[in-house]
């Protein structure tokens, strides 16, 4: 029976469904919904050949990584590989689905034949990293943008969040209350100011400053490491006799 002819990549998708379930069922995961036959098969006939094995049964690697890619979209920005959720952190998921499904074919070197179908595939998915954009954070849950907007939609990036947005959290009371007592009203702008250059290493944090601001962040700066190093003085230090605290300075001796 001839098969009917589609589209490369609907035909590809088709076949590397059918290798992973085959894979799974081999690992003891059944889908009792699903029929026991691919889609583009009849019942009754031989099974076509995977789209990514040439006639000798060998991998195609380009064939392969188009298939891989089709099921898991990803790009790759300096050799490391990201979904729209972020950096792929650990590999070893990927090289262990890979393994699975070429391991009925590769008889020999099928870990080193892993690697090199990796490869290919970050090859294939090869890309110049986004450029950062500073009109929004990318949060684990979607996009938040500066002017107060919000968005679950995703998009490939470098810099994601590993934290949820969540627009009705309270106020951190214990933080804003810290702040208060450790530096005068006028100067809590300037603090969230250079907090806000820390994440990009490119920046000094005394560049663009307001007008007005350009010699108070170091002294903002001191006074924060000053009452760090208080405070680690005092969960080291010993409570004194009578359970008499020691008093917390003021501002202005900070």
């Amino acid at each position: 029976m001839k098969a009917a002819k589609v589209p490369y990549l609907k035909k590809a998708q088709s076949h590397f469904n059918e290798a992973m379930r085959l894979s799974e069922e081999r690992n003891g995961i059944k889908h009792p919904d699903k029929a026991a036959t691919p889609e583009n098969q009849a019942i009754g006939t031989e099974p076509e050949p995977l789209a990514w094995l040439d006639k000798r049964g060998r991998v195609i690697e380009p064939l392969f990584a188009d298939c891989f890619l089709a099921r898991h979209p990803m790009r790759c920005f300096h050799n490391k590989l990201f979904t729209v959720d972020g950096m792929i952190g650990d590999e070893a998921i990927l090289k262990k689905e890979i393994f699975a499904l070429i391991r009925d074919y590769v008889k020999s070197g099928v870990a080193r034949k892993t690697e090199q179908l990796l490869q290919a595939v970050k090859l294939s998915c090869a890309a110049e990293p986004p450029e950062i954009q500073t009109d929004r954070i990318h949060v684990a849950n979607g996009t938040y943008f500066l002017d107060g907007g919000f968005t679950p939609d995703k998009e490939y990036c470098i810099n994601r969040l590993p934290v949820a947005y969540a627009p009705k959290t309270a106020k951190p009371s214990c933080w804003l209350r810290f702040l208060e007592e450790l530096l005068y009203t006028d100067d809590i702008p300037v603090l969230q100011e250079y907090i806000g250059y820390l994440p990009d290493p490119g920046h000094n944090g005394t560049e663009d400053a307001a007008p007005g601001r350009e010699g108070r962040r170091g002294e903002i700066q001191d006074r924060v490491s000053a009452a760090g190093a208080l405070r680690r003085q005092h969960v080291h230090r010993k409570p004194a006799k009578g359970g008499d605290k020691p008093l917390r300075p003021r501002r202005p001796g900070i």
